[in-house]
Formats: C-alpha cells, sequence, structure tokens
C-alpha cells in the first residue's frame, strides 16, 4: 500500500480522457511553494486545510518565485 494510491489511480484516469495533457518532471528546489505546501499537507491531520493567510515561512519563497530566482 502506497500513501498516494488514490491519488496515483487518479492521474492515471485523467490520462485515459481526450485531453492533451503533458506531464514534466520538475525538481522540488526549482517549485519550492509548491513543494513548501505539499510537505505541509503531508505532515498535517487534517484531509484539508484552507489558507487564509500566507505562511510566515512560505513568503520568502513566494517572494524570490516572483523575482524569478534560481535555487537549482
Amino acid at each position: 500500500y502506497h500513501p498516494y494510491t488514490s491519488l496515483i489511480h487518479r492521474i492515471i484516469n485523467f490520462k485515459t480522457r481526450q485531453w492533451n495533457l503533458t506531464f514534466q518532471h520538475i525538481y522540488r528546489e526549482g517549485n519550492q511553494c509548491p513543494d513548501f505546501l505539499a510537505n505541509q499537507g503531508f505532515s498535517s491531520q487534517a484531509s484539508f486545510h484552507p489558507l487564509e493567510t500566507i505562511p510566515s515561512l512560505l513568503k520568502p519563497l513566494l517572494l524570490a518565485d516572483a523575482n524569478s530566482t534560481s535555487f537549482l
């Protein structure tokens, strides 16, 4: 059993539809904002956690992303 089995099956299902999909691997160092949020979600017990404010640790990552700063 993999903890992301449900998500993996949903992605496979999307691939079977008549959509034009492209999957592209991006290292997490080059995609730090989504990586931060994914790690927050993974460590949370809640199945859904809406963000009403930007987490303080995410702010510098968003600023770097907006300025096109590369961390690779």
